[in-house]
């Protein structure tokens, strides 16, 4: 069965429920027509951007001057040297939604879910937050 399967079986369906108060990191596509392609790193809690559409998370659109995925890699380097730097994050790890996150959270949490009996709400369940 496919992770994304188990993780809704347990009531996590997105990174807000999976993270809680970690930090991480994840990718707008600009879809909504306002907002540019940027990757965002987000701290439940925290206002990290004042600008009001970010909604206190941090965008990272990439260099200037280049485009497509070598913007989006460029952006991605920035927001994780960047995130390192505010939070201590010293290794990073793809989470099952897209995003990043601090490794040893997404490993640790991704155990504690797949752990718990079939039907317990593991959502949104990362309560302490780890300087």
């Amino acid at each position: 069965m496919k992770l994304m399967d188990e993780l809704r079986k347990h009531k996590v369906y997105n990174q807000y429920g999976f993270y809680g108060t970690q930090p991480h990191l994840w990718y707008r596509s600009g879809a909504g027509g306002w907002d540019s392609p940027a990757w965002m790193a987000s701290r439940r809690g925290m206002i990290l951007d004042d600008f009001w559409m970010n909604e206190g998370a941090k965008d990272f659109d990439g260099p200037l001057g280049t485009g497509g995925w070598e913007r989006r890699r460029g952006a991605l380097a920035e927001a994780m040297a960047w995130t390192s730097k505010k939070f201590g994050v010293k290794e990073w790890a793809k989470d099952p939604f897209g995003g990043y996150g601090p490794k040893e959270f997404v490993d640790r949490r991704i155990k504690e879910i797949l752990a718990a009996p079939e039907g317990t709400d593991m959502g949104d369940r990362p309560k302490k937050v780890t300087p």
